[in-house]
């Protein structure tokens, strides 16, 4: 039997011709939509046009449940939320009508499941599933889920932001399933919506479906190890991302390093020039040097030339262009050359100094394997 779609995207159904909602096997929804908005609008209609579209949603809430318990999907699109007033002040939005039948724990009745703010998915969860790799291409998000909403042991991450918050959601609801996911950015996002909400159904069909093939079996048994060993590497990767982060927070605190960064900043700020920046890398230098006991010693423990540092402190000294010391008429042009070689070697001889320092303190952690 083919799959019965209710789509409640912009420019199809209307939820008020709908047949009852237990018909179906699968709901796509844009918010905004069924109120005849635009994401994030407000728009103020006549009373019984209110009347009339309020009352038709409250009997579609009521009707919600039933269809989770036959095994219901419905996929939304999150985006900011369309509110719609009548003249005498009264009000609804766009979640209002569905949201109360998911079973939140600790969500206020009627409470927007969802806090204005735009970004960018991080990282994607769980890229096997069906929505992954329209995540993958589809990394905008416009609004930030309320914490209550991932609250539950139960309820899968899809993708998350920078912060590790969640901003998609497979949220188990009777025996039916709520897909939240980031909305689409284009017309050919919009169908590879879709079509990742039907290989959901499709999925879970599959998994009910009495007369599976041996192969079938055998497949999805595959797909769960390799999903789960993927799990497993993506945790160990992200506690050891975790620690390396934090050592290197442990290593830009360091006097010498904070230092040493600082010259570079200061030396590289604006529109860098010979005479502001090279007196600043020579106190980088100076303060590599000092570090590991002069210039070949440096050069030897940061496996880098010693010509390197050599060059940068003899441009900044070196007879007729003495930039830290001769007045400005009096300094020799230097070629821009000479002079990106030293911002060069000054960033290289930096960055090897953070690098010495991560592994005098953690040598197994920064050089061991990869692996978990």
């Amino acid at each position: 039997m083919a799959t019965r779609v209710l789509d409640l995207r912009h420019s199809h159904d209307m939820i008020e011709a709908a047949l009852v909602l237990a018909e179906y096997d699968l709901i796509v929804l844009e918010p905004s939509w069924v109120l005849r908005g635009l994401p994030g609008a407000r728009q103020t209609v006549s009373d019984d046009f209110f009347a009339h579209l309020h009352g038709a949603l409250l009997r579609r809430r009521n009707e919600l449940p039933e269809f989770f318990d036959a095994g219901g999907i419905m996929v939304v699109s999150l985006e900011d939320p369309c509110t719609v007033s009548s003249d005498y002040n009264l009000e609804f939005d766009s979640y209002q009508w569905w949201v109360p039948t998911v079973g939140i724990n600790n969500l206020p009745p009627d409470a927007v499941p969802v806090v204005v703010g735009s970004g960018e998915i991080s990282l994607v969860t769980e890229p096997g599933h069906p929505f992954g790799l329209y995540l993958e291409v589809n990394r905008t998000y416009h609004v930030r889920l309320r914490p209550e909403l991932y609250a539950d042991e139960h309820v899968i991450v899809l993708a998350e932001n920078r912060l590790g918050q969640p901003v998609a959601l497979e949220v188990p609801v009777d025996q039916g399933l709520l897909v939240l996911v980031t909305p689409p950015a284009d017309s050919y996002k919009r169908d590879h919506l879709m079509s990742a909400a039907r290989n959901v159904h499709e999925q879970r069909a599959g998994r009910t479906d009495s007369w599976r093939l041996a192969a079938e079996h055998r497949l999805e048994e595959e797909r769960d190890r390799i999903l789960a060993e993927m799990r497993v590497r993506r945790e160990a990767a992200e506690l050891k991302l975790q620690r390396t982060r934090e050592l290197r927070q442990q290593i830009l605190q360091q006097p010498h390093v904070a230092r040493a960064i600082r010259y570079f900043e200061r030396a590289t700020e604006g529109t860098p020039t010979p005479k502001k920046s090279l007196p600043h890398l020579y106190n980088l230098v100076e303060v590599i040097e000092q570090r590991l006991g002069g210039k070949q010693a440096a050069a030897k423990s940061l496996g880098i030339s010693s010509k390197s540092l050599e060059r940068i402190k003899r441009l900044a000294n070196e007879g007729p262009r003495d930039i830290r010391h001769a007045p400005t008429d009096s300094v020799a042009e230097t070629t821009w050359s000479e002079f990106s070689e030293a911002l060069s070697d000054a960033k290289a001889s930096l960055k090897a100094l953070i690098e010495y320092e991560a592994n005098s303190l953690a040598p197994d952690h920064v050089s061991g394997p990869s692996g978990p």
